[in-house]
């Protein structure tokens, strides 16, 4: 009798540990229904002064998550992608920012100089990853968070300046000046350009620039005849232009109405300044013969990458369009993308936190951007994902690549 009871005992006792464990599986799966979900941010200039060009990178950075979503996530698990239009204000980056952090987002991705320099220590002081997509060198301090899927701005103008000294025929040593915003995105490459093309930049049979001045202009400018008059007084063969798509479009049709279309070389800082909305404002003969550098290839290329971006273009979008600044939202997806999926492989995904991604993403080394771009690196040392660029030209209302990637001279100490 005794033994019976205590077989009763024991098997109610089993009974219990069974519906504790089951419990405590209910429990562990309901917790994993509400955690699972990677939690991302971005916050972009969507209708401010800069959004002619953002607004293409913002798109290719949401169509890559949606397609990574639609594939089946990170290891099943989905990222949530939060996002808001900052304007390009930093009090509004600084708040989203503060916002995106707090409700536990483990990589932040956003565009812009001014803001990078705000957000910068913060997010060091967080040990949050960002990702900012401008390519200005100022941001980028080795030994914190923030990173650029870009090449800087001031390298991509340098590859530019080698290429033209490269091939210009005269004997006469060629003029170079500046044309641009007046703003850090663009002061800060150039105050870096002057210097080296004046006293480092030589070709090798010695000839060198003539520097012949600098022209900073108002953004959003109703007319730039006056500038662009300054500009001509200053008698140069070739011109840095650094300005954004809308911009860019209004200065050629002032250009052309002035007779100065084809005055001298125009060349973007970055093949990103150039854009469709450039073309709607100018028309094709004010821009034709332009060029720009840009670390990334054309979407009408025949690259993995590039079929890829025209699919889900068509997908998401209904057609297809090749303006420069969606390959750089591409790009910025991929990389981040890697980085997050090399962090949940290493820790899990309950486990995942910015310091992680951190970790993987100052490790990532050649990444395949399935020919979108030359293979991204980065690390404590490298804050710049791009170092190599191609030179594009405007050929009758088109970008028709005028070289094969060049490596872009690097003369940043820190970088």
């Amino acid at each position: 009798m005794k033994r019976g009871k205590e077989v009763k005992s024991l098997g109610r006792g089993l009974i219990l540990i069974v519906l504790m464990l089951a419990l405590s599986l209910i429990l562990v799966h309901a917790q994993q229904a509400q955690a699972a979900s990677i939690k991302v941010s971005c916050g972009e200039d969507l209708s401010g002064p800069i959004s002619g060009s953002v607004r293409h990178q913002f798109k290719a950075l949401d169509h890559y998550i949606r397609m990574i979503n639609e594939q089946g996530g990170i290891d099943g698990t989905k990222i949530e992608f939060m996002w808001t239009d900052t304007q390009y204000k930093v009090p509004l980056d600084l708040e989203f920012y503060k916002r995106a952090r707090d409700q536990g987002s483990v990589l932040h991705f956003m565009v812009g100089t001014a803001s990078g320099l705000a957000l910068a220590p913060m997010a060091s002081d967080d040990k949050l990853p960002i990702i900012n997509q401008a390519g200005d060198h100022t941001f980028l301090t080795p030994k914190r968070t923030m990173v650029s899927s870009n090449c800087p701005f001031a390298y991509q103008s340098s590859a530019s300046l080698k290429w033209f000294l490269d091939n210009w025929k005269e004997k006469r040593p060629p003029r170079f000046a500046i044309f641009g915003w007046d703003n850090p995105a663009i002061k800060g490459p150039a105050s870096l350009l002057e210097p080296w093309v004046k006293k480092t930049l030589t070709r090798s049979d010695g000839m060198k620039y003539e520097w012949a001045g600098k022209v900073y202009v108002s953004l959003r400018a109703p007319d730039y005849s006056t500038y662009l008059l300054r500009l001509k007084d200053l008698k140069p063969d070739m011109v840095i232009i650094g300005m954004d798509a809308v911009d860019s479009g209004s200065v050629a049709r002032d250009a052309k109405r002035l007779g100065l279309a084809n005055a001298f070389q125009w060349i973007w800082m970055t093949g990103q300044n150039f854009g469709v909305d450039t073309l709607k404002i100018a028309g094709n003969e004010a821009v034709e013969g332009w060029m720009g550098p840009s670390p990334f290839e054309s979407i009408m290329a025949d690259t993995p990458g590039c079929v890829k971006m025209r699919e889900v273009l068509q997908k998401y979008e209904g057609k297809v369009y090749a303006d420069p600044n969606y390959p750089l939202g591409w790009v910025t997806g991929v990389i981040g993308v890697a980085a997050l999926k090399r962090a949940t492989k290493q820790v899990g995904v309950f486990e995942l936190d910015p310091q992680a991604v951190l970790r993987e993403l100052l490790s990532i080394k050649g990444l395949d951007t399935g020919g979108v771009s030359a293979p991204a690196t980065l690390s404590e040392n490298k804050y710049f994902a791009l170092d190599a660029i191609k030179m594009w030209r405007l050929k009758d209302g088109k970008t028709v690549m005028a070289t094969e990637w060049l490596k872009v001279p690097r003369f940043l100490p820190e970088f």
